[in-house]
């Protein structure tokens, strides 16, 4: 049996929405656009180079490609054995790369319930580091998850699906309202 068909598996992807820092990065991105297309065309006008003007385009297209895939990405969670992987998915022209960020052991986790809950809770006043892996701030489907880290305890927060919450109550029983 492949993995993806296992009964323990689930994995759902989504895109991040432009909020916070993100919003804050491209914006200033966008920014510097349109900085380098004024210095470079006063560039060019003072040294009298004015038929570099027409190489603005493809240097201007180089720019944004290599550039604009750090602010614009999907997210995505594999939860397989009780194991749930965290990470980033950058859409290429070619391929879409997954970087690995964060795997968590469900069974370890020492709250999980929607995020509203495990903000009020107990816990959550030592918690000392927040991965947020979660589309949007207002998404009814959030949920939170508290572990165990190295340096303290940890909070992630993502979005979930209804075969993530059926092997989520299956593995961890510190679980309340999913």
């Amino acid at each position: 049996m492949e993995e993806n068909q296992s009964p323990y598996y689930a994995e759902f992807v989504y895109e991040k929405r432009a909020e916070g820092k993100l919003r804050l990065a491209k914006h200033l991105l966008v920014f510097g656009y349109v900085l380098f297309a004024l210095l470079y065309f006063l560039f060019c006008y003072l040294t009298r180079l004015i038929p570099l003007f027409a190489i603005y385009p493809i240097l201007a297209w180089m720019l944004v490609f290599f550039t604009w895939r750090y602010v614009r990405f999907d997210v995505y969670y594999a939860f397989n054995h009780g194991e749930m992987d965290f990470g980033k998915v950058k859409v290429s022209k070619r391929a879409k790369r997954r970087s690995s960020c964060l795997k968590v052991s469900v069974k370890d986790a020492i709250l999980i319930a929607p995020y509203a809950e495990v903000a009020a809770s107990e816990e959550y006043a030592s918690v000392r580091r927040v991965y947020d892996f979660s589309s949007h701030s207002s998404s009814p489907t959030r949920l939170g998850m508290i572990i165990p880290s190295a340096r303290g305890r940890a909070l992630v927060i993502f979005e979930s699906s209804p075969a993530a919450d059926k092997l989520i109550r299956l593995y961890c029983k510190n679980t309340s309202g999913i």
